[in-house]
């Protein structure tokens, strides 16, 4: 079944360090939009992909999702789309948003096109206004609150050296410390230095450098060795408890020293988005349980499993 000619559809997209979704949507009246097509694609952050991989992976993803409409019987082509929203990390900047902008008007005849951080859909998803702050911690974190006047406050962000505190990388790179350090003698004996091996099939801990620094293990591939972490802190491990108590912490700093930035006097809105925060690595409860006993505010967490649907929402304001 080919869409109606009365029907208007836009498109989400959400894209991170590590994947993209992109989402079809049809509009109706009074009712949220309805999600009728879905597509994934590779890393979208411009920095860390590069141009070109960044690119085609977003592409891919609003590609996949225009199929997939065919699934759910609306066969969405790329003219009955009316308005799209990206969401991309690491897209702050003007020239980027230009970037971008001028790219989906080549692969879309649509007549309104918005590009954000992709922290701004996840507000979107987690209030109704879209005010308040979203944290997301993935491959990498930061924080962003957003005023009733539009003004935006941003925390963190800084990339893998310099920043990334709370993240799916940080705590990696904290685990693989901490078993090398129980190798050596110099740390806490700890399940991680034998749940590392069996992760990379390998018998012998020197035979860890190797795995390590292998060239197919780009940033992302290191961050999902935080689930590692995860799993040893899940059986018990202190020294794995440990860095996910201190991750929480870290994005616990982000969230109250936006918080301070914010009017108070009103409960605010937290997003939180991101693999580290929507997977069971055990942050989640940890970070919530900070900002619950926190005196900066009063603090509502939303998980936003979807960051995608917000960038839906903004879209069809655009309409």
């Amino acid at each position: 079944m080919m869409c109606k000619s009365t029907d208007k559809y836009v498109i989400g997209v959400d894209g991170g360090g590590t994947s993209t979704v992109a989402l079809v949507a049809r509009l109706r009246n009074l009712l949220p939009p309805e999600i009728v097509g879905r597509g994934r694609g590779g890393p979208a952050n411009l920095r860390a992909a590069g141009e070109t991989a960044a690119l085609a992976n977003v592409g891919d993803a609003i590609e996949s999702a225009l199929r997939d409409s065919e699934r759910t019987g609306h066969t969405v082509q790329h003219t009955d789309v009316a308005a799209i929203c990206l969401g991309l990390a690491g897209t702050d900047r003007p020239d980027e948003k230009e970037l971008w902008k001028t790219w989906t008007g080549q692969r879309l005849p649509v007549a309104s096109i918005e590009v954000v951080n992709d922290a701004i859909p996840v507000l979107s998803a987690a209030s109704a206004d879209g005010h308040g702050i979203a944290v997301i911690s993935g491959t990498g974190s930061f924080a962003i609150g957003r005023q009733s006047d539009g003004i935006t406050i941003r925390c963190g962000g800084w990339g893998y050296l310099a920043g990334d505190e709370g993240s799916g990388y940080a705590i990696a790179v904290a685990g693989l410390r901490a078993a090398v350090r129980a190798v050596d003698g110099r740390g806490e004996r700890t399940q991680l230095t034998e749940m590392f091996l069996q992760h990379f099939q390998i018998a012998e801990p020197s035979e860890l450098i190797r795995c390590i620094y292998s060239p197919s293990l780009d940033r992302p591939a290191v961050a999902s060795l935080s689930g590692v972490v995860a799993r040893a802190c899940e059986q018990g491990d202190a020294v794995a408890a440990a860095i996910i108590d201190q991750a929480a912490a870290d994005l616990a700093e982000m969230v109250l020293t936006v918080a301070r930035r914010l009017p108070h006097g009103q409960q605010i809105s937290v997003g939180l988005a991101g693999g580290i925060l929507t997977g069971s690595t055990g942050v989640r409860e940890r970070l919530v349980h900070r900002l619950q006993e926190s005196d900066e505010a009063d603090f509502r967490a939303v998980l936003v499993a979807e960051p995608a649907e917000g960038s839906v929402v903004r879209a069809s304001r655009l309409v």
